[in-house]
């Protein structure tokens, strides 16, 4: 309104007491109607960290900028914040937040000549991590086996005959920076879908069952 800030909020209820608490987790300034920015809010896989991106309006000229807060996911209180920004002409279509309290974007192109690539954020560096073929990923989930994090991500090959947008499903090794596999999904018809959503993964000895929502 008049005050021109566009706000984000926590809000906490106490059961013993049945009321409601709330307080500004950031503030930022609106410049006009259209140019508000946008914000992105997840979960990590084990329940322990919340990220909330706040990405701020910019020109394709102008370098890509999103504020990165993760919260504890009990507390709801700053674990770190830290400000990203993306020089190229890449842009940002997902985001994720590992179990380590990593969060993960994922860069596209605008042209199809070049393949995604993969950020990694944390309270002290930015670290890009390439993507050996061309394909293009969609929403990824973060898991961890032991220490270490992977992600799990269906997407589709620009190469060959293409199988709608979840033809295939790819195990990336975070810390390797490289695609263990990427299998091709098989069973059930996958050409008209639109979305693919995560409900939850289930890891088990040498198992990884995706349960997830086309």
């Amino acid at each position: 309104g008049k005050r021109k800030v566009s706000e984000i909020f926590s809000y906490i209820f106490d059961k013993t007491t049945g009321k409601f608490t709330s307080k500004v987790i950031a503030s930022y300034p609106i410049l006009s109607a259209g140019k508000t920015g946008t914000v992105y809010v997840s979960k990590s896989q084990n329940g322990n960290y919340i990220s909330v991106v706040y990405q701020k309006m910019n020109s394709k000229k102008e370098p890509e900028e999103s504020d990165c807060i993760l919260l504890n996911a009990h507390s709801l209180e700053t674990v770190w914040q830290k400000t990203a920004t993306f020089q190229d002409e890449f842009y940002s279509t997902f985001r994720a937040v590992t179990n380590n309290g990593k969060i993960i974007f994922v860069r596209t192109p605008r042209s199809y000549k070049e393949t995604n690539y993969l950020v990694v954020i944390d309270p002290t560096t930015q670290e890009t991590k390439t993507i050996e073929e061309n394909f293009k990923i969609h929403q990824p989930m973060s898991v961890s086996i032991g220490t270490k994090d992977y992600l799990i991500a269906f997407n589709y090959k620009d190469k060959g005959i293409r199988r709608g947008d979840f033809g295939y499903v790819m195990f990336y090794d975070l810390e390797q920076g490289k695609a263990l596999f990427n299998n091709e999904v098989e069973g059930y018809s996958i050409n008209n879908m639109k979305e693919v959503l995560f409900r939850n993964v289930f890891i088990e000895n040498n198992e990884i069952r995706v349960l997830a929502e086309g």
